[in-house]
C-alpha cells in the first residue's frame, strides 16, 4: 500500500492536514532540542520531511531517514538533492544500531503500526542517556464538541482525499487505522512502560493529532 501511495504521499498529507503540518513539525523540532553532532534517526521517514527539518534546524547534526518501504525512500532521495542525509531501509522493531548510539529519535504516523511495547523498547535501547524521542500520531479526538466535530470530519475526509489523488481504498485504510488507535494517555503509559521518563504530549486539530515526547534517563 505504501509503495502505491508513495508518489502522491506528500500531496495527500497536505490535503488531509489542510496544509497545517508545519505547526506540529515545528513542535517536533522544538522538543527534539537538537545540538551540533547529534545523531538523529527519523523512523517511518516517508518522503523525508522530518529528516530534512532536522538538518535545517541543526546543520551539524547527522541525520538518518529510515523507512520500511523502498519506494518511499526513493521519493525522499529525489526531494533531498545535495542534503547529507543517510537514507536506509529498516524495520522499526529491529533497529540495526548499537545500544546507546542515537541522540534523537523522531517519527510521524508510526506508532499505530507498531507493536507498541516492542517498538518503544527498541527505540529506548538505541538512545543515549538523556536522548529524546519525539513522535507525531493520530488520536481519537478530544472529548469536547470540537473534538466530536473533528472526529466526524475524520470519518470521511481521508476517503475524499483518496479520491482526489486516485487512491480511495488506500486512504480508507489509513483512515481506519487512525480512528482505531489508542488514546494519548495510553501512549504515554506505553512510553513509561518502555522505560522513558519526562513523557508528555500536545494535541492539535481538536485532538485528532498529537505530538508526544519522552526522554531516556538512566
Amino acid at each position: 500500500m505504501f509503495t502505491r501511495v508513495a508518489p502522491r504521499y506528500e500531496i495527500g498529507n497536505t490535503a488531509m492536514t489542510l496544509g497545517l503540518s508545519r505547526l506540529w513539525r515545528r513542535e517536533i523540532m522544538r522538543r527534539s532540542r537538537l545540538r551540533p553532532g547529534d545523531v538523529v534517526l527519523d523512523l517511518a521517514t516517508g518522503t523525508g520531511q522530518l529528516a530534512r527539518d532536522a538538518l535545517t534546524a541543526e546543520p551539524d547534526s547527522r541525520v538518518i531517514g529510515a523507512d520500511l518501504t523502498p519506494a518511499m525512500l526513493e521519493q525522499a532521495r529525489e526531494r533531498s538533492p545535495g542534503r547529507p542525509i543517510v537514507w536506509a531501509c529498516m524495520d522499526a522493531h529491529n533497529l540495526p544500531f548499537p545500544d546507546s548510539s542515537v541522540d534523537v529519535v523522531t517519527h510521524g504516523y508510526l506508532l499505530r503500526y507498531l507493536d507498541l511495547e516492542a517498538g518503544l523498547r527498541e527505540q529506548h535501547r538505541i538512545l543515549v542517556d538523556g536522548g529524546r524521542l519525539v513522535a507525531l500520531e493520530t488520536s481519537p479526538g478530544s472529548p469536547t464538541r470540537a473534538g466530536r466535530i473533528a472526529a466526524r470530519v475524520t470519518s470521511f475526509w481521508p476517503r475524499m482525499v483518496g479520491r482526489m489523488v486516485g487512491q480511495p481504498g488506500d486512504y480508507e485504510y489509513l483512515q481506519d487505522s487512525s480512528l482505531a488507535f489508542v488514546s494519548p494517555d495510553e501512549v504515554v503509559e506505553a512510553l513509561r512502560q518502555a522505560g522513558f521518563s519526562e513523557c508528555g504530549y500536545r494535541r492539535y486539530l481538536a485532538g485528532m493529532l498529537t505530538v508526544f515526547w519522552a526522554t531516556k534517563r538512566s
